[in-house]
């Protein structure tokens, strides 16, 4: 071989090693800013799956690629995983050009190449829709969770992370960003120029050096390299593709030099860097894996997946520090963002107009009652949400009344009840016309009383007990009586009321004057009598509701429905006292249709709970049961 030929070679192996380089940096461009691998660490890792492929077929190396990332810098292997899957669905694309081309202008090679080339872009065709299905088609993600449903959680939640996270790289147009084509062209041009330098130095055609290390990516490179036997081209070519390897190895040893990091530098500020506008990945946007695992279930069975909006850039740098337990179609989440802590509440559609509603209504009467403060809303195509104040000082209600001497909450209590007697009082609306309770009783008992049978009919015969007493669904007849219905109905005084007033709606706090405030209201109801504020409390205290939203599901074995009313002391007591409160100011007939609309509460609950977690919505159809029977027999 003449000097100019070893020069030519040696220039090629230069190209080939500032090839990988400018792979490596592109892969960087794929990992949320926090996030981002040191460039050596992605080369180095490149190098070792290089070395891998070329002994082990199917490219498995990009596994041990993965793994040696997410070891050595402590990221989700699934994560890392769906990088390297995109970095490569990119590589389909470009490669299948590139075979295309050589199909197009090269004799004798023509079969071959075109046969590679239509492979290659059926693959990348057939991850492109993989990755529209995930994200577009709520059957394809449940048929994706059943699959996955195989394994244990762990690895269950690994597999949808990666497919879920190398989706949106699709659809998001990650791949397509202009820095990201910009050194995808480069990176190729580096590749291609090294092999048409190592052709020359072998005086082989291009195309027969490019077809030979593109064309057969799932087999072995050194199966490939001697398939005919030890021949001096297929030496050549081994050393001219493992002599990055061991430059990257040496150039280790030096990394960390100044001259090395001064060059670093110099790259940054051409944009080679990932920028700081790079958005957090969503792992790092959960610091609890329970909420991780939960956004995961429920954007892969539709149960719940206004959950995942989380997980969306529209969200900014907000980072769930805890999801809150409740009993709608929102979400309330502690969040951190601008590294301020926050209370925000998010929905979609019907229910983001609800949110809306909730702010206007705060807004209203921020000087009237006790009411957190919106620091912030906005819209982001059909999801709206709106941030309010966190205070470490402030407790929920809840947590107060099981671990702070209950004397304390029976003063809070106290002083709600004042309060929002008061508030009713100074905001009296007038009598409810006969045709507003007709319409409220229609939706709100007889609608959701048949999507509650409905259910239940499907699962209970018409005769079941609870806790062994027995129970029958014709009991509920009743509710589906309009005349019954209408009887129930004797107070029709209306006013501005929060609407939603449970103990979990309640926050306990020392920088308010009255050591109180009320979140989350639901201020459009059909007839706005103040006795729905008091049926909230009674939900909450009667049986329980806070603790049995938290707790487990019943079991049932067939007409058997077995669950436990987990009603504490602590709220036992503080149901008394309300029963005081109430009964001093209501009167018995008052007391009786509290207990009313407490049932018609329960009865707006379990539909969404059957739509959410039909477990829980046997929870409460069993709670509703206890109720309207204590009603029927108390109230005849």
């Amino acid at each position: 071989m003449s000097t100019a030929s070893v020069l030519t070679g040696a220039a090629a192996v230069v190209l080939l090693l500032l090839a990988h380089v400018m792979r490596a940096v592109r892969h960087s461009f794929l990992f949320a800013r926090d996030e981002v691998p040191g460039r050596f660490d992605l080369l180095l890792a490149l190098s070792l799956s290089y070395a891998f492929n070329a002994i082990v077929p199917l490219r498995l190396g990009e596994l041990l690629r993965a793994g040696f990332i997410a070891m050595r810098l402590r990221l989700r292997v699934s994560y890392v995983l769906a990088t390297v899957a995109a970095e490569r669905l990119s590589d389909l694309g470009a490669v299948s050009i590139i075979v295309a081309v050589i199909a197009a202008r090269s004799e004798g090679l023509e079969g071959p190449a075109r046969t590679t080339a239509l492979l290659l872009l059926a693959a990348a065709c057939a991850l492109v829709a993989l990755a529209l299905l995930i994200e577009q088609v709520p059957a394809f993600r449940r048929m994706v969770w059943q699959a996955a449903s195989l394994f244990n959680d762990s690895i269950r939640i690994g597999i949808v992370e990666l497919l879920w996270i190398f989706s949106r790289y699709v659809t998001q147009k990650a791949l397509t960003r202009p820095r990201f084509l910009l050194t995808t062209i480069v990176m190729w041009a580096l590749y291609l120029g090294a092999y048409a330098l190592f052709a020359s130095a072998m005086g082989i055609p291009t195309s027969v050096i490019s077809l030979g290390l593109l064309g057969a990516p799932l087999r072995p490179l050194l199966g490939e390299l001697f398939s005919g036997g030890l021949t001096r081209t297929g030496i050549a070519l081994l050393a001219f593709t493992s002599i990055p390897v061991v430059i990257v190895l040496a150039f280790g040893a030096v990394r960390h030099r100044r001259e090395i990091r001064v060059s670093l530098d110099y790259v940054r500020r051409f944009g080679l860097m990932p920028r700081d506008d790079t958005p957090l990945s969503m792992s790092r946007r959960f610091r609890s894996s329970a909420d991780y695992a939960a956004l995961m279930l429920a954007h892969f069975t539709t149960s719940r997946e206004i959950i995942a909006s989380f997980a969306d850039d529209s969200m900014g740098d907000a980072i769930v520090h805890r999801i809150l337990p409740g009993g709608s179609d929102a979400v309330t989440a502690v969040v951190e963002s601008g590294g301020l802590l926050g209370i925000r509440k998010l929905a979609m559609d019907a229910a983001a107009t609800k949110l809306v509603e909730q702010v206007d209504w705060l807004r209203a009467y921020a000087t009237r009652l006790p009411l957190p403060r919106v620091a912030a809303d906005a819209w982001n195509g059909r999801r709206y949400h709106y941030d309010m104040p966190f205070s470490t000082a402030s407790s929920d209600f809840y947590e107060v009344i099981h671990t702070v001497d209950v004397e304390r909450s029976v003063q809070t209590l106290g002083s709600i009840v004042d309060v929002m007697c008061a508030f009713h009082s100074k905001t009296q609306e007038g009598e409810a016309e006969e045709a507003t309770i007709v319409s409220y009783l229609d939706r709100k008992v007889r609608a959701n009383a048949r999507v509650v049978l409905d259910f239940v009919d499907g699962v209970l015969p018409t005769s079941y007990t609870i806790n062994g007493e027995p129970y029958s669904l014709d009991e509920w007849d009743c509710l589906l009586d309009p005349h019954w219905l209408r009887a129930q109905v004797s107070q029709r005084g209306t006013a501005v009321i929060h609407g939603d007033l449970t103990i979990e709606n309640i926050i306990v706090s020392p920088e308010e004057p009255t050591g109180w405030y009320l979140i989350d209201p639901n201020p459009v109801n059909i007839f706005s009598t103040p006795l729905i504020d008091w049926a909230k409390l009674m939900q909450s205290l009667n049986l329980g509701y806070e603790t049995m939203n938290r707790g487990g599901v019943p079991t049932i074995n067939g007409s058997s429905l077995r669950l436990v009313f987990a009603r504490s002391n602590a709220y036992a007591l503080l149901h008394g006292r309300l029963c005081e409160h109430l009964h001093s100011r209501l009167g018995v007939d008052g007391m009786r249709e509290i207990a009313f609309h407490e049932i018609v509460h329960y009865l707006r609950l379990i539909p969404y709970k059957i739509r959410s977690a039909p477990q829980k919505g046997l929870t409460f159809f069993a709670c509703a049961s206890v109720l309207l029977r204590r009603y029927r027999e108390t109230s005849g």
